[in-house]
């Protein structure tokens, strides 16, 4: 694997003043030419999810490959917040990260530290910033646009929630739904009052600190006119699979439809003669 050659980090785009903006995830399928679909399409963004998949780092640079040259952000939830992984999916050519499990304002700092080159942080050259003409200005323009969502989806992540919205190079708030309300006791129960207090303490915090928020995915449009009545800065709206289930589901039954009305047109116009 070689570092990716995108000519600047992106992650600043899933960020728009004046829209919601829209990510796309990637699960199963790595083609190159993916991520170029997902933005012809309308994505500001695609989703790798690394966390829940099979996807390796060769996996990855590939379809990092594939969107050299096209306008998206590249975010990826690596299988780890750690050193290791953060710093090689960067030099493949990640735009920011979805980081998971951020339980406090300690586990923040680490993923900051990770991810931003010095003085920020502690991230290492892999030789691009001093081949760059201006190297200052290169490393300060990888440190702005590579950006953090937390994740937060345990009940010390909503306990610590003032404390990580506080720091500073933390981008914005994801609500991990599936696992907090496993960690909350009530698994899967999003109605839940102990969900629901979660998940309102955590919008609460980041409104206050005028911090980005977003929840989980928004799969239906009802769910999405719900998210953006609370004011989410982003939708994810699901993952490729869901979305070609979704899609081919809808095309079949809006034709089957189509077939039984015409059908009874026909009908009609026979019984009429």
């Amino acid at each position: 694997m070689t570092s990716g050659s995108r000519p600047r980090p992106n992650g600043r785009r899933i960020f728009q003043p004046d829209r919601l903006t829209i990510g796309v995830g990637i699960s199963d399928l790595h083609s190159p030419r993916l991520i170029p679909v997902l933005a012809s399409a309308g994505a500001d963004y695609a989703f790798i999810d690394m966390e829940h998949t099979r996807f390796t780092l060769s996996d990855v640079a590939s379809l990092i490959a594939g969107a050299e040259s096209v306008d998206i952000a590249i975010i990826v939830r690596p299988p780890e917040v750690s050193r290791g992984y953060i710093q090689r999916l960067l030099d493949l050519g990640a735009d920011g990260f979805f980081a998971q499990r951020i339980d406090s304002a300690e586990d923040a700092a680490a993923a900051v530290r990770f991810m931003k080159y010095p003085p920020v942080g502690e991230r290492g050259d892999s030789g691009r910033i001093q081949r760059s003409p201006n190297p200052a200005r290169a490393r300060d323009e990888a440190n702005l646009n590579t950006v953090l969502i937390a994740i937060v989806e345990t009940a010390a992540g909503v306990q610590n929630i003032d404390e990580i919205c506080a720091v500073a190079g933390v981008d914005g708030i994801s609500i991990g739904p599936a696992d907090l309300s496993m960690s909350l006791g009530v698994p899967g129960d999003l109605e839940s009052d102990a969900y629901r207090e979660a998940e309102q303490r955590i919008l609460d915090s980041c409104r206050e600190h005028g911090t980005p928020y977003t929840i989980g995915t928004a799969p239906t449009i009802q769910e999405a006119l719900r998210q953006h009545a609370l004011g989410c800065f982003t939708l994810f709206v699901d993952d490729e699979i869901g979305l070609l289930t979704r899609a081919l589901a809808t095309y079949r039954a809006d034709l089957q439809t189509t077939l039984a009305q015409a059908s009874t047109d026909r009908t009609d116009a026979t019984h009429a003669r």
